[in-house]
């Protein structure tokens, strides 16, 4: 079973392997600030699988707060990461009707552009 499953992260072609761990998921669209309710599936470092009935696009960031991650710091505490979706599938068997694939965001980089553009007050600094 070890071998299959090494197998199966070989062909998913991911720079890191993903871990099956299912989770209540509170998914906030950046923009908007509307709430979405999902069921994370399998997640990484990098990026996460979640199933929804929310209709959601690529390109939307998003917060998602992680109940029972097996990251989180204690049990019973949300963790909160940001993200980008990169695509979404209709689902034919499944609770859900889309299923989502998102990555994971480290830093702002369109806060951090806007800092650095942003030019420094002090003659002096």
């Amino acid at each position: 079973m070890a071998d299959a499953q090494l197998n199966k992260e070989i062909v998913e072609n991911r720079a890191s392997a993903r871990i099956e761990h299912a989770s209540a998921l509170q998914i906030k669209d950046v923009r908007s600030g509307n709430l979405h309710r999902a069921k994370m599936l399998n997640f990484s470092n990098e990026g996460l699988y979640f199933e929804s009935d929310s209709l959601l696009n690529a390109g939307m960031r998003i917060y998602l707060g992680i109940k029972d991650s097996p990251y989180a710091a204690a049990p019973d505490v949300l963790e909160y990461r940001r993200g980008e979706i990169q695509w979404r599938r209709r689902l034919k068997d499944s609770f859900y009707q889309f299923g989502y694939g998102v990555k994971i965001r480290v830093g702002d980089p369109d806060r951090a552009k806007g800092r650095a553009a942003a030019k420094e007050p002090r003659q002096n600094p």
